[in-house]
C-alpha cells in the first residue's frame, strides 16, 4: 500500500470508528431523570437533571471535557493504525 493511500485510509477509517464508538457508547437517560453520557473508554460528555428540593425547581448539570474527547480520539487513532499495519503485514 502506498504511503499516501495508507495515510488516507487510516484517517478516514479512524474518523468512522470514532463516530461508531461514540454512537454505540451514547446513553440517553434524561427521559427518566437520569444522565446522558457519551464516550468510550473515557466519558467526555455528561448531562444530569433532577429536582432540587432547596430551590423547588428542576436543575441540570452539563459537563463536557475536551481533554477526554481528545484522549478517546487519540486512542482510537492508535488502535486503528495498529490494526491496519497488522492487516498489511499479514497480507504479504
Amino acid at each position: 500500500m502506498l504511503k499516501k493511500n495508507f495515510t488516507f485510509t487510516w484517517l478516514i477509517l479512524s474518523v468512522i470508528v470514532c463516530c461508531v464508538v461514540t454512537g454505540i457508547s451514547y446513553h440517553d437517560g434524561m427521559a427518566y431523570d437520569g444522565a446522558t453520557v457519551m464516550g468510550f473508554p473515557f466519558q467526555f460528555y455528561n448531562q444530569h437533571a433532577g429536582f432540587n428540593i432547596n430551590s423547588q425547581s428542576m436543575q441540570t448539570n452539563t459537563r463536557f471535557k475536551w481533554l477526554l474527547l481528545v484522549a478517546d480520539m487519540l486512542l482510537i487513532f492508535v488502535f486503528t493504525y495498529i490494526i491496519l499495519r497488522l492487516l498489511q503485514y499479514f497480507r504479504k
